[in-house]
C-alpha cells in the first residue's frame, strides 16, 4: 500500500514539528514500521485487511497513541491464528515507545521453575525426582506424596542415558509411556522451539523481528511446541493416576537404558611412533588400512634442504 499526497498533508497538520531533524527522523521511522506491519497484515490476513481499508481504520497511529487501529488488529490476528503474543504488553505501551512494532513479543509456555515447584503437578515432580533434581524431602513437600513404597523404588544416581535408545524403547511400549521422551525434552529445554525452550526469566525478544521469515519460523515452531506439550502432559497425567505402579515402570525402563548405554570414552585413541619410522614412511594399516608414503629424507647438506 502507498501513502497519498493527502495522507502526507494530514501528517504535516498532525505533526507540525517535522522541520526538527531528530523528531522528523523518529516519525519517518515510525511510518516505515507501520508500513512494514501493514504489508504483513495484508499478506497473512488479506480479507481482514481489505475490510479494515473499507471501514477506513487508521493505519498510522494517532498523536499520543503507540499503535494504529490496523496495527492492533494485526497483532490480535497473529495472536489468534499464528502464535500467542503478549498482547497486554503491546496495547499497554504507556511510554508510546512502539517497541513491539519492531520486535515480536512472544509468550512462551514451557516449564518455568524460577518461582519454585509449589504449583507443579505431581507427574512433573516425579520426573524431576527421577532425574535427581528433586530429592525425597522436596518431593514429599511439593508433591504431597505420602506413599512410602514410591520412595523404596531403586533409582540409579549415576550413569548416562542414551536419548535415542530411550526413545526406541519407549516406542516399543504401549500407552502414554511412549511419550516419556517428549516430557524429558521439555524438562531439558531441548525441543528446538522458542516456545518451550524459553522462560520468562530468560526471555529475549531482540532477535525476533516482524518479517515473513521470522513469522513463518515461529508459526512452525508453535505447532511443533503444541504437539510436544500435548504428548508430554498426556504422559504426566497418566503417571499421576497411579504414581507407584507407573513410576515403577518408568524407573525400570530408565535403569535398563542406563545399563545398556555404552560408556563414553573420555580419552582419544593415540599411538606412539618412534622417530626412525618417519624415514621411509609410516604403516598405518591398523588404523586406516593403507600405507602412507612420505617424501624422501634429506640431509642438511643437500642443496634443497631449507630448515
Amino acid at each position: 500500500m502507498a501513502m497519498t499526497s493527502q495522507d502526507l498533508r494530514d501528517l504535516l497538520e498532525d505533526y507540525p514539528f517535522l522541520l526538527i531533524p531528530q523528531e522528523a527522523e523518529d516519525l519517518l521511522k515510525q511510518i516505515a514500521s507501520s508500513i512494514d506491519l501493514l504489508q504483513l497484515y495484508e499478506h497473512y490476513f488479506p480479507d481482514d485487511f481489505r475490510e479494515a481499508q473499507e471501514q477506513g481504520d487508521s493505519f498510522i497511529p494517532e498523536p499520543e497513541c503507540a499503535y494504529s487501529e490496523c496495527e492492533e488488529q494485526f497483532f490480535g490476528l497473529v495472536d489468534s491464528h499464528l502464535f500467542p503474543l503478549f498482547l497486554d504488553w503491546i496495547l499497554d505501551d504507556i511510554y508510546d515507545a512502539r517497541t513491539f512494532a519492531y520486535h515480536i513479543p512472544i509468550a512462551p509456555f514451557g516449564l518455568d521453575f524460577e518461582g519454585g515447584y509449589g504449583d507443579t503437578p505431581l507427574g512433573w515432580l516425579l520426573l524431576l525426582y527421577l532425574l535427581d533434581i528433586l530429592d525425597e524431602d522436596l518431593l514429599r513437600t511439593y508433591g504431597a506424596c505420602e506413599d512410602d513404597r514410591l520412595f523404596a523404588i531403586s533409582l540409579p544416581r549415576e550413569g548416562e542415558v542414551s536419548q535415542s535408545l530411550l526413545k526406541q524403547r519407549c516406542e516399543a511400549q504401549t500407552g502414554p509411556i511412549v511419550n516419556l521422551p517428549y516430557a524429558l525434552q521439555m524438562l531439558y529445554y531441548d525441543t528446538d522451539t522458542v516456545w518451550l525452550d524459553t522462560t520468562m526469566s530468560n526471555l529475549e525478544i531482540s532477535n525476533l523481528c516482524w518479517g515473513k521469515e521470522d513469522i513463518d519460523r515461529l508459526h512452525r515452531q508453535y505447532l511443533l511446541a503444541q504437539d510436544i506439550q500435548e504428548k508430554a502432559e498426556c504422559f504426566c497425567a497418566w503417571l499421576e493416576e497411579e504414581p507407584f505402579q507407573r513410576f515403577s515402570m518408568v524407573a525400570r525402563l530408565w535403569m535398563t537404558c542406563i545399563r545398556d548405554t555404552p560408556p563414553l570414552d573420555p580419552q582419544p585413541k593415540a599411538i606412539t611412533v618412534s622417530a626412525t619410522q618417519f624415514v621411509d614412511g609410516i604403516n598405518f594399516g591398523e588404523l586406516f588400512g593403507r600405507h602412507i608414503a612420505l617424501p624422501a629424507h634429506r640431509e642438511r647438506g643437500d642443496d634443497e634442504w631449507n630448515p
